[in-house]
C-alpha cells in the first residue's frame, strides 16, 4: 500500500482490513463494511448535492446507498498532501442486472421506480436546482450521444488495426 494512501486513511475513523486496486479507486475492507476511496472528479457544489440526495435516500430507507463517509475534519472532501482531493463512499457486494433473467429485470425495474418516487421528493435549495439540473435535457442526451458514438468509432478503429496486425 503507498504511503498516499495511508495518509488518506488515517484521515478516517475506520479500521482498515484489507485494500483491492479497481478502476480508478480503492476498495478497502473496513471495520464498518466496504468503502470506495476515489479521486475526486467534480466540484465541492456537486458533492455536496449528491450528499443532499443520497442522506434523503438513507432517511426514507432505500438500501444499498452509496452515502459518503465523513472524514475526521467532518468533511466529505479529504486532501491529500499534494493536494489532491478524495472521496470516501459506502460500498456493497453486488452483481449487475442480467438482461437475460427475466425476474432480474423485473427487479431492476420495480427498483428504478422506488428511486423514481422518492427522487420526486428530494428537498433541494433553487441553487442546488439551479446548478445541479439540466434545464435542456435534450441537448444533455445528443453531447453523450455524441461521446457514445465517438468511443464507438475509437473502439472499432482499434479493432480494425488489432486484426490486421494479426494478418500481417
Amino acid at each position: 500500500m503507498e504511503d498516499r494512501n495511508l495518509e488518506l486513511f488515517r484521515q478516517y475513523n475506520i479500521k482498515i482490513y484489507n485494500t483491492y486496486r479497481i478502476r480508478g479507486a480503492f476498495i478497502l475492507e473496513t471495520d464498518k463494511g466496504l468503502k470506495l476511496l476515489k479521486s475526486l472528479e467534480s466540484s465541492k457544489s456537486r458533492v455536496d448535492f449528491e450528499n443532499t440526495v443520497l442522506e434523503y435516500l438513507t432517511v426514507q430507507n432505500y438500501p444499498y446507498v452509496d452515502l459518503y463517509v465523513k472524514n475526521y475534519s467532518n468533511e466529505i472532501i479529504t486532501e491529500d498532501s499534494a493536494g489532491n482531493k478524495y472521496v470516501l463512499k459506502n460500498w456493497f457486494p453486488g452483481e449487475e442486472c442480467n438482461l437475460r433473467d427475466e425476474a432480474d429485470i423485473a427487479d431492476a425495474t420495480v427498483n428504478l421506480a422506488i428511486l423514481h418516487t422518492l427522487l420526486r421528493e428530494v428537498p433541494l435549495s433553487e441553487e442546488q436546482l439551479l446548478h445541479n439540473t439540466y434545464i435542456d435535457l435534450m441537448e444533455v442526451f445528443d453531447k453523450r450521444n455524441r461521446e457514445l458514438k465517438r468511443v464507438r468509432s475509437y473502439i472499432r478503429e482499434k479493432e480494425k488495426k488489432m486484426s490486421l496486425s494479426y494478418v500481417i
